[in-house]
């Protein structure tokens, strides 16, 4: 007789202590089990999110031979919701050491990101270009950034 008593009341501790849990799971903020994910955890469009902020900050400009590389870092530094990538392989092929590829422009004030990562591209004397790819800019050559453009293009259309 008091093994059944016993087994009963650990059975309606347990009991307990799993509807508490699970009721301070469900009151917990932001938080709950029947509706799925909250709508602000979905993910965003990276590429749309990251070609917002190159369209939208502004930047002061002004550096003298300095490597590819290291602007692009500098870059990164003040903006860090922008990665950049450098696209070493294609780099390679064509020729180009982006830490022996120079940047010289002086002088930009209040200029719009987007412009200022084609402006210092297209000073560095190569064929440079860039691509947005799952939220990172991708620098490497403009033959290559139009392949991955049309390819982007043709998913999207089939």
């Amino acid at each position: 007789m008091w093994g059944r008593f016993t087994l009963r009341t650990k059975l309606m501790r347990y009991s307990l202590i799993v509807s508490a849990i699970i009721t301070v799971v469900c009151m917990w903020p932001n938080c709950s089990i029947a509706d799925g994910p909250d709508s602000n955890d979905l993910p965003v469009d990276r590429n749309a999110q990251t070609i917002n902020v190159l369209n939208s900050e502004f930047q002061d400009f002004d550096v003298t031979d300095v490597p590819l590389n290291e602007v692009l870092e500098w870059l990164h530094d003040l903006h860090p919701k922008v990665q950049f990538e450098i696209d070493d392989v294609t780099l390679k092929k064509a020729g180009i050491d982006p830490k022996k590829t120079f940047v010289h422009l002086e002088n930009l004030y209040s200029i719009r990101l987007k412009t200022l990562i084609e402006l210092i591209l297209g000073n560095c004397k190569s064929d440079l270009a860039y691509t947005v790819d799952n939220g990172v800019v991708v620098i490497s050559t403009k033959k290559k950034c139009e392949v991955t453009k049309r390819a982007k293009t043709t998913q999207r259309i089939s």
